[in-house]
């Protein structure tokens, strides 16, 4: 019976993360083949294919991934800090492919005021 527990406990731990390591593989995976080094504004950065990305199936995949993943199974503080830096990250390319093609993206900072933080 004790091994049966075990067994049970495994398999449904192996279930819970293997959403977050699917989102992470195919995130990092769409990063690698839609990103690159290069110059805007006189500045070096990562830029972004959207228009390519946009359209891209896995990038699809990863959208309804995230679209239905429960957050409860995120147990450790490390899993769920990864979590919500990814899910800020992948939200911002989101936007951008929703509404592709845009200018820029403006952020507006005035809700920091209230914490002592200012622009």
């Amino acid at each position: 019976m004790k091994k049966i527990v075990i067994f049970t406990f495994l398999v449904f731990s192996i279930i819970i993360h293997a959403d977050v390591v699917e989102i992470n593989s195919i995130y990092a995976k769409l990063l690698n083949q839609y990103t690159k080094i290069g110059e805007k504004d006189n500045i070096i950065t990562r830029l972004v294919d959207y228009k390519n990305l946009k359209d891209d199936t896995d990038y699809k995949k990863l959208i309804n991934l995230i679209e239905n993943f429960d957050i409860s199974t995120l147990k450790t503080i490390n899993e769920k800090k990864a979590f919500w830096i990814n899910m800020y990250n992948i939200s911002a390319i989101k936007m951008i492919t929703d509404n592709y093609p845009i200018e820029n993206i403006k952020i507006n900072l005035l809700f920091l005021i209230p914490y002592g933080i200012e622009k």
